[in-house]
């Protein structure tokens, strides 16, 4: 081959390659932001749900069988697993009875109740539908954390993050077809995608404010849609600081092929890292974490299994009793939501760690 004919290979290899991947990108945004959407209908049924569950009455007998109000079973329990020592907190209550008392409930802590029950003893559950919110024995009553509390923010907060990356690959990917012909791909581009990263980043601390203040879903996403000036702001900022004082950058060459990207890489980084410090420190992320906070970030891949594989399985039953005959289709798309709940959920808990990390660097905290 030619010193010419090279020369002109190279110049193409650019360019079907940002067109393949700009052609694969377009399809999954769209993908996404449909996911999004069809999540974000859902909310309002979540909604509903909190308000029928706070608003339950114990049953009158005798109840139909319909009723909505909260039953009561006899279960006996078949043990207990309490770990508040060390690196590991479990508050985990096993019953043995009837449908539907679940085989293990979660307690959340170990008072009033969960630490004077012993195998064989007798206790009363509360049901309403499918969830067990709470156990007695002997007059004392300890709530669970089985109850559709929080669902409907964090429901809001994975929706939003779909329609951003969504939005943001369908953008990307028309821009990469657009300009398929160039060396690189324009610089909005990479700001663009770190204002994306960074958008996905405050739904969490969004999600989180929304559930623990009980302001619902409608607060998340104003929250979440404040918070993004300040993340275009700390992203433009980042820009100014890595272009310096000579902001007009020389023509690319050859020589400096080598080290553009990998210079992108741990520049994009650094500013991804920054911000989210940035903002973590603002919404007082340098507060000492709770026992709960603790345990997820002591934990964060059973927490993300414990969110993902019961989600799956829930909505692959939901579809299997919706129609006679369920698709694969939908088994799988419901397999894939329920894991991306959990992966979003351990990506969560990641964070927690490095927070509590972090805090232990700064003498915040002592990690007891």
């Amino acid at each position: 081959m030619s010193r010419s004919k090279r020369a002109e290979a190279r110049r193409r290899r650019p360019a079907w390659w940002n067109r393949a991947w700009g052609l694969l990108v377009v399809p999954l945004a769209v993908m996404a932001g449909a996911a999004g959407i069809v999540v974000l209908v859902t909310v309002p049924d979540s909604v509903n749900e909190v308000r029928a569950f706070r608003s339950a009455r114990p049953c009158t007998f005798p109840a139909a069988v319909a009723a909505d109000c909260l039953r009561t079973y006899p279960a006996t329990v078949r043990g207990t697993a309490v770990e508040n020592q060390g690196r590991s907190q479990l508050y985990l209550l096993k019953l043995d009875g009837p449908p539907p008392i679940p085989a293990e409930l979660d307690m959340d802590d170990e008072v009033p109740l969960l630490k004077h029950l012993r195998k064989g003893d007798h206790v009363t559950v509360t049901v309403w539908r499918d969830y067990a919110p709470a156990v007695t024995k002997d007059g004392v009553t300890q709530e669970s954390t089985d109850t559709p509390e929080g669902w409907p923010e964090f429901q809001t907060a994975f929706a939003l993050d779909l329609l951003t990356v969504g939005g943001y690959g369908g953008f990307a990917g028309t821009t990469a077809v657009r300009h398929a012909r160039r060396r690189s791909l324009p610089d909005w581009v990479a700001l663009w995608g770190r204002w994306t990263m960074g958008a996905l980043l405050v739904s969490v601390p969004a999600g989180i404010i929304g559930y623990e203040t009980g302001t619902g879903p409608v607060v998340v996403a104003l929250l979440w849609l404040a918070l993004l000036p300040a993340v275009w702001l700390v992203v433009k900022r980042r820009e100014r600081h890595d272009s310096g004082r000579h902001s007009r950058r020389p023509a690319p060459s050859r020589a400096a092929d080598t080290g553009t990207w990998p210079r992108y890489l741990a520049n994009w980084w650094r500013s991804v890292t920054n911000a989210f410090w940035a903002l973590d420190r603002v919404l007082g992320g340098q507060r000492r974490p709770t026992r709960f906070q603790k345990w997820v970030g002591r934990h964060p891949t059973k927490a993300g299994l414990s969110v993902g594989t019961p989600a799956a399985l829930f909505y692959v039953l939901f579809f299997v009793m919706l129609s006679d005959e369920a698709e694969l289709e939908d088994i799988l798309v419901a397999t894939l939501f329920g894991l991306s709940l959990g992966l979003i959920f351990g990506l969560t808990a990641a964070s927690e760690r490095l927070r509590q990390r972090r805090l232990k660097r700064l003498g915040i905290w002592d990690g007891s």
